[in-house]
């Protein structure tokens, strides 16, 4: 029942592949080119595909697919839809526009260091760090597993209406701020650097 709420009503926003679409991809296909003004629907299961975003939208509406390479650059959107689940071997949020907008099922094989915005409605985890670069936007309201230690570098206000679970530790670096609406849960250290701020309402469990 945990973010049970947040997650439905997130879910409730989620786009579809139905309209609206440029082109949609039903194979697997690793070289896939997004720029301003594309809409791509990836709306096969069972498939493998990769992409270059240099603008436009990405949305996952299959399911199962494996991403051997993601590269979002400039103001390029992913979005994995409610329908949507997907696993990465390799996400790149390169651009301080660029966005990551997960309705579905996400899993990063590896540590993920996000540079845009992160936003996760329903869940989602890494086997490695998870990396909140110093432009980064953060927003959780579903569930996160992260199988290594959480960073938190960004001078953006970061907030976690869900749950959090760190396999590892939990490190609030200078300057940043988060925010704690309801569970985050680090299985080994919480360390809070100089200048940093954590702002609990709920359960902080160390």
């Amino acid at each position: 029942t945990l973010a049970g709420t947040n997650i439905i009503a997130g879910i409730d926003d989620s786009p579809t592949c139905t309209t609206g679409c440029t082109q949609t991809i039903t194979t697997s296909n690793t070289n896939i080119n997004v720029n301003n003004g594309d809409l791509i629907c990836i709306t096969g299961s069972n498939i493998t595909v990769g992409f270059n975003g240099n603008g436009g939208t990405v949305r996952i509406c299959g399911t199962n697919v494996t991403v051997q390479n993601a590269s979002l650059n400039n103001s390029a959107l992913l979005i994995i839809t409610k329908t949507g689940s997907a696993t990465f071997s390799n996400l790149n949020l390169n651009g301080s526009k660029s966005a990551f907008i997960n309705y579905g099922t996400a899993i990063v094989n590896g540590s993920f260091s996000p540079g845009g915005s992160f936003t996760n409605e329903n869940t989602f985890s890494t086997t490695g760090d998870f990396n909140l670069n110093s432009n980064s936007n953060f927003m959780n309201n579903g569930i996160i597993s992260i199988g290594g230690t959480m960073n938190v570098n960004t001078n953006n206000v970061c907030t976690n209406n869900g749950s959090i679970t760190t396999n590892q530790s939990f490190q609030l670096n200078n300057n940043s701020e988060f925010v704690n609406n309801c569970l985050l849960w680090v299985k080994a250290d919480y360390n809070h650097n100089n200048n940093a701020v954590l702002k609990n309402y709920s359960l902080v469990k160390v």
